[in-house]
């Protein structure tokens, strides 16, 4: 059975022109053009990978957290490139893991947030996207699973989302 993140992905595969500058150092099973013919900058047309849910055990186990099915399967379901979708609070990239290593990067800096949230002795959040204002973060919040636009280093601000479902079809809903 399909997830609401994964029916997201698909259509937004189907409906935007998926492409990014190709970069020979940062392989990926996404790319979909021949890259033996490009050189490093050249536009190159890529699409999400189902990947094997990961229950990311070490990482929750690491923090001693649990996480939402929803937002375990936004990390996890898919090698992408960042998604932008448009919503009230302008541009958001939805960020995704390229590969394997960014994936293992990206989790690194997820731990390295949730410490500085600890030691700030503030709500513990994972973010999942950036609006355009890069001072702002868009997160969930662990306790409650709400989606929230957060300044970084500081407590969110503005609740955008109930959860991940609801947030994932506000997504849907600015695909046109």
């Amino acid at each position: 059975m399909q997830s609401q993140w994964q029916k997201f992905v698909e259509r937004y595969a189907q409906s935007v022109k998926l492409s990014t500058q190709y970069d020979p150092e940062w392989p990926s099973a996404c790319l979909i053009d021949d890259v033996s013919t490009l050189t490093e900058g050249d536009v190159v047309t890529w699409s999400p990978v189902a990947r094997p849910l990961n229950a990311m055990t070490e990482f929750t186990d690491a923090l001693g957290i649990t996480l939402p099915p929803s937002l375990n399967d936004y990390y996890t379901a898919f090698y992408a490139d960042h998604l932008t979708v448009n919503l009230a609070q302008g541009d958001i990239s939805l960020l995704q893991a390229w590969n394997a290593d960014d994936f293992a990067r990206w989790q690194e800096n997820l731990i390295g947030h949730v410490l500085m949230k600890r030691r700030l002795k503030q709500a513990e959040t994972l973010f999942i996207g950036l609006p355009s204002n890069d001072d702002y973060l868009i997160s969930v919040l662990l306790s409650t699973g709400e989606v929230v636009l957060e300044p970084v280093g500081k407590p969110p601000q503005d609740i955008i989302a109930s959860d991940m479902n609801q947030f994932i079809a506000l997504c849907h809903d600015s695909i046109s």
